[in-house]
């Protein structure tokens, strides 16, 4: 007979849910520490937070998205991090670039993507990434899961999905590059 444990709540991850509670610099508010808190004293044991932008220029059209694109921003949400451990449980970041998901009035910036292939959702042509600027995105998730790092997260976790950056790179339609960058 195979023994089973009891107590799965190790086992379980509360996913990645966005909570439109950042102001709008992306810093987390008080409603957003309140929300992880409230999670983890009542037993969730695996936080992932919504998706939480590594630059500026991949910002998601929902008002209230956190960012993680500076160091500034560390000591916020350290707070989140030491309120969840308080109660016993991890929290992980979700990274994110919403890539071409995205609008200029928005984030300032001309919108990306992979290719110049049109948003079906936005319906927007995005500009076609140089590999260099590919490389800055890259270092931008790599620094902001420093960042993270530094504000007492136990992880992160890459969002690919939705059509956003890096679900755009995996895409083989939307893939038609012919650089180290393409498939």
């Amino acid at each position: 007979m195979i023994a089973v444990e009891k107590d799965i709540s190790e086992y379980i991850f509360r996913s990645a849910t966005f909570e439109g509670m950042a102001d709008d610099n992306g810093f987390p508010t008080d409603e957003y520490l309140q929300l992880y808190k409230k999670l983890a004293s009542n037993g969730v044991k695996n936080i992932i937070t919504g998706f939480t932008y590594v630059s500026e220029n991949g910002k998601a059209v929902h008002p209230g998205q956190a960012g993680i694109d500076s160091p500034e921003k560390i000591p916020y949400f350290r707070k989140v991090t030491d309120a969840v451990h308080e109660y016993g449980a991890r929290t992980y970041m979700q990274l994110a670039h919403a890539g071409r998901q995205t609008s200029e009035l928005v984030t300032g910036h001309s919108v990306v993507g992979v290719s110049n292939k049109r948003s079906a959702y936005f319906q927007s042509i995005p500009e076609k990434l140089t590999g260099s600027e590919t490389g800055d995105i890259i270092n931008a998730f790599a620094d902001s899961a420093f960042y993270a790092k530094n504000a007492g997260f136990d992880g992160v976790q890459l969002h690919a999905a939705h059509g956003y950056l890096i679900h755009q790179f995996i895409h083989p339609y939307l893939n038609d590059r012919e650089d180290e960058y393409g498939i």
